[in-house]
């Protein structure tokens, strides 16, 4: 079944999978969503099975194909990086 049909039921039991593995892993909320480009509220979002915080369900879903698979975008992640500097 394609992660965009997802019900309910199993969206909220991924989400929980997700954050449990993230605390068992002893991963902080904020290094965590830093690492895959996202807020800590949109990842907070991700772990209840949140939707609002995203413009569509689209969105939410490539966001948590990103957590789930640890991927983001490198030369995104590099911008972010210089970005932040500039206000060091």
């Amino acid at each position: 079944m394609p992660s965009a049909q997802l019900s309910e039921v199993q969206l909220q039991a991924r989400s929980e999978q997700l954050k449990s593995t993230r605390e068992r892993r002893g991963d902080n909320l904020a290094d965590a969503a830093f690492k895959i480009a996202l807020s800590p509220s949109q990842l907070r979002a991700i772990e209840a099975a949140d939707l609002r915080p995203f413009y569509s369900t689209g969105y939410f879903m490539q966001a948590v194909e990103r957590y789930a698979h640890g991927k983001c975008d490198q030369d995104w992640l590099e911008h972010k990086k210089e970005i932040a500097q500039l206000f060091r």
